[in-house]
């Protein structure tokens, strides 16, 4: 499941180190991006996914330190990911697919956590997210978050969480897990597959 929350910026300091992540992202993918060219023009190859991350956190460590490591592996997978799918549509003949591009130089990209690098506080409805201590000098980004009222989120549940920009606003996209109550045999609930033809099934139920 995700669920959105709207971050509550109530200071210039958050503002900034919001804009200085969103931007290190930016960075970090267009110049995984540079590097993917530059290799390809050599070797006729797109660096793997581990390679790109080596020569990131080796050669070209600037952006990549920026992040937490697991933020910055998440621009490199997605990256790959991408290449990955513009491979796969060339594979099936789509001579119109476009591999992936550079991005607008002053645009705040998404910044993705996994799951150790949030902590959750439904009390406060507060999310912490890791960062480099020693870039900016803490090494969590607190927020105060307004989530759907809905949700049940806490730290076992929540499995990535994505701060994005739009709009001059943040938010705040968490992917977590529910669990699913215990169906009893005849109970007289019915499951269906998803994509399974309703109607028919109603008919099927009707005849039994």
């Amino acid at each position: 499941m995700t669920a959105v929350g709207k971050v509550l910026v109530t200071d210039d300091s958050t503002a900034l180190l919001l804009s200085l992540l969103g931007y290190s992202v930016t960075k970090l993918w267009n110049t995984a991006m540079w590097h993917a060219k530059e290799v390809w023009k050599t070797t006729g190859k797109i660096p793997s996914y581990a390679k790109m991350d080596v020569a990131m956190k080796q050669e070209h460590p600037l952006w990549y330190r920026r992040l937490h490591s697991q933020s910055a592996q998440a621009v490199l997978e997605e990256l790959w990911q991408s290449y990955r799918s513009w491979f796969a549509l060339r594979k099936k003949g789509d001579r119109k697919a476009k591999p992936p591009g550079f991005r607008r130089k002053t645009s705040l990209s998404a910044v993705t956590f996994k799951q150790n690098a949030v902590k959750w506080n439904p009390r406060t409805s507060t999310a912490c997210f890791s960062i480099p201590k020693d870039i900016y000098g803490k090494q969590f980004l607190c927020l105060k978050i307004r989530p759907p009222e809905v949700i049940r989120l806490d730290d076992n549940n929540i499995q990535i969480a994505r701060l994005i920009h739009h709009k001059g606003d943040w938010s705040v996209h968490f992917v977590y897990n529910i669990t699913l109550p215990e169906i009893e045999p005849d109970s007289g609930i019915l499951g269906l597959q998803a994509g399974e033809d309703v109607n028919q099934t109603a008919m099927i139920c009707r005849k039994c």
